[in-house]
């Protein structure tokens, strides 16, 4: 059965929010989405030095993934 991820929102105003959450439950949410995955890190490497060589393409926001 899924639970809850125990997170405290600590200020919201701008269109924007600041929330808290413990190092337990942060590694349990990044657990769940598959971020300690061999294979996400790796595309995580390799992201990040395509980065640095400049091979980025500027997005405004991700429907323009969806509609290419």
């Amino acid at each position: 059965m899924p639970t809850k991820l125990a997170a405290e929102v600590k200020k919201a105003k701008n269109g924007k929010i600041r929330i808290e959450i413990s190092r337990d439950e942060f590694e349990r949410f990044c657990n769940t989405f598959g971020f300690f995955r061999k294979d996400f890190l790796k595309l995580l490497r390799e992201s990040e030095k395509d980065h640095q060589a400049g091979r980025i393409t500027k997005r405004s926001s991700l429907f323009e993934l969806i509609n290419e």
